[in-house]
């Protein structure tokens, strides 16, 4: 039998998004890219996030926009990994809507 010593170190705290801020991304996500590319499916994630310092001062949603490749060999973070350059302008549309959202008269109303 081997016994081992382990420490466990929290570095991160828990990153929880707020429901307005979630349901305001997906509400724009979904009117930009269609209801059947909107997924929860995955989620929670049990992973380490920095954004969870954001969420602990401000309200706030973290999100993920798909990499594009289906065959799961190519993650981020992953030696191999390849950006799908073809993704910028579907990525950058998407901040764009939220901001435009955000920033319209009545997203109070919206969020």
């Amino acid at each position: 039998m081997c016994i081992r010593d382990r420490k466990l170190t929290k570095l991160y705290p828990i990153l929880i998004n707020t429901p307005t801020e979630a349901d305001h991304l997906r509400r724009i996500a979904k009117r930009l890219l269609g209801d059947e590319n909107v997924s929860s499916e995955g989620v929670p994630v049990y992973a380490s996030e920095d954004f969870a310092y954001f969420t602990q001062e401000r309200p706030g949603a973290f999100i993920f926009l798909s990499s594009g490749f289906e065959d799961g060999k190519m993650v981020i973070h992953q030696s191999d990994y390849n950006f799908n350059d073809e993704l910028i302008p579907i990525g950058s549309r998407f901040w764009y809507e939220v901001m435009l959202d955000r920033l319209a008269p009545s997203s109070v109303d919206k969020a």
